[in-house]
């Protein structure tokens, strides 16, 4: 599945209030992920992702994603395996004169697509399957 949303950062939104879309994602694993930002944002403006009120991306706490027109694409195995099955995008554009919006878009693919995630990706299922047990 493809799950994708826009926001729009109004100028001189501060980190402690910042603008805040839920974007609502099935069972899974997220696998990509795009996020981006149109040309002239100079990153003024920027965005931090939170699944369970917990950032997830950027993986730096102290660091959020500010972008200016090149956009950020990257694959991941994040789980989102227990609910509420919502991504949140927090924004903030403290010293931005004009509003700013971001796309981001996530991919997100059922646990057994992922051979971690298999119940069969056991060592000992393995040596079973190597051996010819079924």
């Amino acid at each position: 599945m493809w799950y994708e949303t826009e926001i729009t950062i109004p100028a001189g939104t501060t980190e402690a209030n910042p603008t805040i879309v839920e974007l609502h994602v099935a069972y899974g694993i997220i696998h990509h992920v795009v996020i981006e930002a149109a040309p002239g944002c100079h990153r003024e403006a920027a965005i931090r992702v939170l699944l369970q009120e917990h950032q997830i991306y950027p993986t730096n706490l102290d660091m959020d994603i500010a972008l200016d027109g090149v956009p950020r694409i990257f694959d991941d195995r994040q789980p989102v395996l227990q609910p509420p099955f919502i991504v949140k995008i927090k924004g903030h554009s403290p010293d931005a004169i004009y509003d700013h919006t971001y796309r981001v878009g996530i991919g997100i693919l059922p646990p057994e697509t992922f051979p971690e995630y298999r119940a069969d990706s056991s060592i000992l299922s393995k040596l079973a399957r190597l051996l010819g047990v079924r």
